[in-house]
């Protein structure tokens, strides 16, 4: 083959079997019989440039290639202003795996995913029927977090090695926790709760500012500490019912059951209209706010004067009303009621005694 020392130019083609390009004796480009081509420097075209396969190396270590499946591989970035097709991509620092999506749709990162998002309103969503946070260290989760970053929300792990099959699910105010869900330790709720189902758990403890108020222990033992009610009248705290289909009420009056299941205002001029089941009404139906059989309650009035500890009745001068003096009439029902708490907002302890006294002339 003829081996020229000089720019070699022609304005028709060349044909020869195979060429070598070498500047200063050192091989710079090559193109053999099979039509491999092999160069040192860059090979740009104007339009397409077709071959078997491809391979970039720098100082003899492969940088780049593409193979006779149009498999890509690259050391550095590969970049592309329209779609990038293939079957698999695999993300690799030092030969390992950090991020990879094969073919049927699954991927893996072992670093974060950003949607990408401005500092007011999240731009972007992911999407998925199934989203797995997975690892062997504590704390593994998936967490929800406000525009500073800080975590408002988690589903996480709460055990390691033997018992990191345990979750928790927390809840948070900013920084405060409001609600903790563990399966190890304590769970809490910092605030209201209700439920319509069921709530099973082998011990709850209600708690005001780190104080029990109230606890059920495993054995089904109750145990309450209670402090004043409010002075707003209905205001309570104890067992209420819910039935007698009786509207119209008077929210802090005092009511007997009647024969026929309904309730009236209790009247100690009369047996028949005091000595039975005696309540609080705690609004204008029974059935709806509810009736205080015993506890705590703030009644709509208490005749006569009030004072700490003082002994009630019912009164025989207003019906539904209490009394600090006992009933004297002939006929009248003396029954204790309850007692006075407070000396002058009408806060008492209901509980009605079960026996009663008919005063007689």
């Amino acid at each position: 083959m003829p081996n020229w020392k000089k720019l070699l130019t022609s304005g028709s083609n060349i044909q020869i079997s195979e060429l070598t390009l070498q500047a200063a004796g050192v091989h710079k480009a090559s193109i053999d019989t099979s039509g491999n081509i092999a160069a040192e420097g860059d090979i740009s075209a104007s339009s397409a440039l077709l071959g078997r396969a491809l391979t970039v190396a720098t100082n003899g270590a492969t940088k780049a290639s593409i193979d006779t499946s149009g498999n890509i591989a690259a050391e550095g970035y590969i970049s592309s202003s329209v779609e990038l097709f293939g079957k698999n991509l695999d993300l690799r620092t030092a030969g390992v795996q950090n991020a990879a999506i094969t073919a049927d749709g699954s991927a893996s990162f072992a670093g974060g995913i950003s949607t990408f998002y401005d500092a007011t309103a999240s731009l972007g969503y992911v999407s998925a029927s199934q989203l797995i946070a997975q690892g062997t260290d504590q704390d593994a989760a998936i967490s929800l977090k406000d525009n500073d970053g800080n975590q408002i929300g988690a589903i996480a792990r709460c055990g390691s090695g033997a018992n990191a099959h345990r979750g928790r699910l927390v809840l948070r105010d900013n920084a405060d926790t409001k609600i903790e869900l563990t399966p190890i330790g304590t769970s809490y709720i910092m605030g209201a709760f209700s439920s319509s189902g069921a709530i099973e758990a082998n011990s709850f403890t209600q708690t005001s500012n780190g104080t029990t108020l109230a606890s059920i222990t495993n054995q089904g033992v109750i145990n309450a500490s209670m402090g004043l009610i409010k002075h707003t009248i209905g205001a309570n705290t104890g067992d209420v019912v819910y039935f007698g289909g009786t509207t119209s009420m008077t929210t802090g009056d005092i009511y007997h059951y009647k024969s026929d299941g309904t309730w009236e205002k209790a009247d100690c001029n009369a047996a028949a209209n005091s000595d039975g089941l005696l309540a609080v009404a705690l609004g204008a139906a029974s059935d709806t706010n509810g009736m205080l059989l015993r506890g705590m309650a703030t009644l709509a009035e208490i005749d006569g004067t009030e004072a700490v500890g003082t002994v009630l009745y019912l009164s025989e001068d207003n019906t539904g009303h209490a009394n600090v003096a006992a009933p004297a009439g002939n006929g009248d029902i003396v029954r204790v009621i309850g007692y006075c708490l407070h000396a002058s907002n009408k806060t008492i302890w209901f509980n009605p005694d079960s026996t009663f006294v008919e005063v007689t002339a």
